[in-house]
């Protein structure tokens, strides 16, 4: 029984105990938290907001304001703004201060600030002795924020020599107190921003400046140098000037030495320096680019090129802008004129061509390459990209390849080799290296039998250079079933009268304009059989690299592989090819216009 009887005596006394430290944590602690909920963290934002600045720096609720040394029975003057943060206007009910040392100069009992504006409040101390005084400003409003602003004021009591003049430094009519903060804000890169500032000299000595000085050079001191003097009772106007020559933020120390009863001042300055916008426009085609845009050359075939102007525009009628280099891109396939540097006058406008020729590789890989233009504005260096494309017609391998030189043969690993079933011959004066060269007579045409699979049908897209001598009409190329049966399904292209190509599809004719071609001269031809649906089936024409003529049927070709170059029976008449043929390729799939214009490009 003792036992328990101790454990219960334990656990009151541990209970007591707890009890006596809330109690402080009650008397200590909440009063401390209630400060802070009261000062912030409440807020009723229907109402306006107060904030106080002085000498530029904010000065929160509880904070402080230092007079300094202050003239025993001199009374010295201090100014700080209410700022009204908010879109309500603030009602300042009443400004008071606790200590008959200090005063409030400005009368402000019920008055209104508008929004965002603020109102300027001159406060003084007159310490009867020597030694620190200290008191409280207590600002009433209506804000939502802090409706009961509360500063601290301290102020120490000095004896002042009066064999000696006196020194102070305002910024517009602010007291700027040594050790205080003198702000540049945000000023462009490699331009200068002014900020004036007054010494004064309240005694009845003349006051001579021995020093001054800034720690850091973008901080410069205009109109003020040692050995200048302030008569008794006035005051003079020098200037600071910030050039910030990088972006980001720059301080340093500001300092005058002179004569006065405190010979030493130091001032804090401050500035950041950024990047301005840019006056260099770059329009391609009339749009503007924005840096990193895309600059798209489109399809370009091989061995052809494609030019695109960039246009530069100084928007700026007083700078000058310097256009420096930029990225070498020569090993791209890309030459441009005209040489650089040059430089951009203000409102006036310099171009630049970038020239891209393809090469003759037939599977090219599309080119993607960033262009860095670097450029001088005014003294900043800056740089501006652009990313060119293009899309290099690429062709897909042939099904039949025949380059006549010197053999019939399929080029290709299909081996669609054609036999020469009469006198078809070689001439070295071909488009490319030597050519077939047909003259006419009887079976005088060149035949494969085995093109593709039978029973299955494919698109076709037939190229060719085709060199005639003859204005009649003659078959350059078709490919059917059973040559003595199949004439209606058939797949063909004819050089008719007047100069003209046709094209023939199942039993539907696609004939060219007139005169699309002349004799005695290379031209390209290409024929395109496709369909993408299985029920409409077209032909398209196209003389060197140009859509001539389009035809629709809805009869499926035959799919039986068998081909001749050079001779056609129809209508139970016999037509051959008179002239030169080169560079033929059978392609099992339908060309676009970009890919046959590659095609004609591989034999320039």
């Amino acid at each position: 029984m003792k036992q328990y009887i101790a454990f219960i005596f334990i656990i009151a006394l541990f209970i007591s105990g707890c009890a006596d430290i809330f109690q402080k944590v009650d008397q200590n602690v909440w009063e401390e938290i209630n400060d802070t909920i009261d000062s912030d963290d409440i807020i009723d934002k229907t109402k306006p907001a107060i904030s106080i600045k002085y000498a530029t720096l904010d000065v929160l609720h509880k904070g402080t304001i230092d007079f300094g040394d202050v003239t025993v029975d001199v009374k010295k003057e201090v100014s700080f703004s209410i700022n009204n943060d908010s879109d309500k206007p603030l009602t300042i009910t009443s400004c008071t201060v606790n200590n008959g040392i200090f005063s409030v100069s400005t009368m402000i009992s019920n008055k209104i600030i508008p929004a965002k504006t603020n109102f300027l409040v001159t406060i003084g101390c007159t310490p009867p002795a020597t030694g620190v005084s200290a008191g409280i400003l207590t600002i009433i409003s209506d804000a939502g924020n802090v409706p009961s602003f509360e500063i601290n004021l301290t102020g120490k009591g000095v004896t002042t020599d009066i064999t000696k003049p006196t020194i102070s430094i305002k910024q517009a009519t602010v007291d700027v107190p040594s050790g205080g903060m003198i702000e540049f804000g945000d000023t462009d890169v490699g331009a200068t921003k002014n900020i004036g500032l007054t010494i004064v000299n309240t005694s009845t000595k003349v006051l001579t400046i021995a020093s001054v000085s800034t720690s850091v050079n973008l901080f410069t001191i205009v109109g003020l140098a040692g050995g200048a003097t302030i008569q008794p009772n006035s005051i003079y106007n020098f200037s600071l000037e910030y050039k910030p020559i990088d972006a980001g933020t720059n301080s340093a120390a500001f300092t005058i030495t002179s004569d006065a009863d405190t010979p030493s001042l130091s001032f804090n300055l401050t500035g950041t320096g950024v990047i301005p916008v840019t006056k260099l426009q770059v329009l391609v085609d009339g749009s503007v680019k924005l840096d990193n845009d895309v600059v798209d050359f489109g399809t370009v075939v091989m061995s052809a090129f494609k030019d695109v102007t960039i246009d530069f525009k100084n928007s700026d009628v007083s700078s000058l802008i310097t256009i420096n280099s930029f990225t070498d891109i020569s090993a791209n396939g890309f030459t441009f004129t005209p040489l650089l540097p040059w430089g951009i006058s203000g409102g006036s406008s310099k171009m630049i061509t970038f020239t891209f020729t393809a090469g003759p590789d037939p599977m090219p890989p599309p080119v993607d390459v960033a262009v860095t233009f670097s450029y001088t504005e005014g003294s900043i260096s800056r740089t501006f990209t652009l990313n060119f494309i293009v899309n290099k017609a690429t062709l897909p391998q042939p099904l039949a390849y025949y380059a006549f030189e010197d053999t019939f043969n399929d080029s290709t690993v299909n081996a669609k080799h054609l036999t020469n079933m009469g006198a078809v011959s070689f001439d070295i004066w071909g488009k490319k290296g030597k050519t077939a060269k047909f003259a006419g007579g009887a079976n005088d045409y060149l035949e494969n039998l085995d093109l593709m699979p039978a029973g299955t049908y494919s698109d076709i897209t037939v190229t060719m250079w085709v060199n005639t001598t003859s204005t009649a009409t003659q078959r350059i190329f078709n490919i059917k079933g059973n040559y003595s049966t199949s004439y209606s399904v058939q797949r063909r292209l004819s050089i008719i009268s007047s100069n003209a190509i046709e094209g023939y599809i199942s039993n539907a004719y696609n004939p060219t304009p007139a005169n699309v071609i002349t004799t005695n001269a290379w031209h390209h031809l290409a024929a395109v059989w496709k369909t993408s649906d299985g029920i409409n089936y077209i032909n398209e024409i196209y003389v060197n690299g140009e859509l001539k003529a389009t035809k629709t049927t809805t009869t499926e070709p035959n799919s039986n592989g068998n081909m001749r170059l050079g001779w056609d029976y129809f209508g139970g008449s016999m037509y051959y090819y008179i002239g030169k043929l080169d560079e033929v390729r059978i392609y099992n799939s339908a060309l676009t216009l970009e890919q046959i214009n590659a095609d004609k490009a591989l034999s320039p």
